[in-house]
């Protein structure tokens, strides 16, 4: 089976503050990085992006995501309530509704939770 090429670029710096690449066979080459073909990047769906990632044994994992105002919204509950009920800071729960921030994995996992059993949930985090 054939290895799978790295995205990795090795770089060294010279004592003359010049960086040089290295390649494999350890010879050293003047690097020098291209600009990114913006208009390319632009024109890209959210579907390339993904099947580039997910070929790509370099990317970084992308975050699990989660829609926290459904998630609220199904429980009947207003942002202030949500929030108390929860144990969320009400500012941090607008923030991650109007995509401003976005929760952590923990708090994804604690979210979907919530999202499947809102009433256990509640109950739990009300006895401590």
């Amino acid at each position: 089976m054939p290895e799978k090429k790295s995205n990795i670029v090795r770089l060294k710096a010279k004592p003359n503050g010049s960086v040089v690449q290295l390649l494999a066979d350890g010879t050293e080459v003047p690097y020098a990085p291209t600009e990114p073909d913006w208009d390319r990047i632009d024109a890209m769906s959210d579907e390339d992006i993904a099947r580039q990632v997910a070929d790509n044994p370099d990317a970084a994992p992308l975050p699990p995501t989660i829609d926290v105002k459904a998630v609220r919204s199904r429980t009947g509950l207003s942002q202030d309530k949500f929030a108390r009920v929860y144990g969320f800071k009400a500012a941090t729960l607008r923030n991650w509704e109007q995509g401003r921030t976005l929760p952590d994995a923990t708090t994804v996992a604690y979210l979907t939770a919530i999202k499947n059993d809102p009433v256990t949930i509640a109950k739990l985090v009300a006895r401590g």
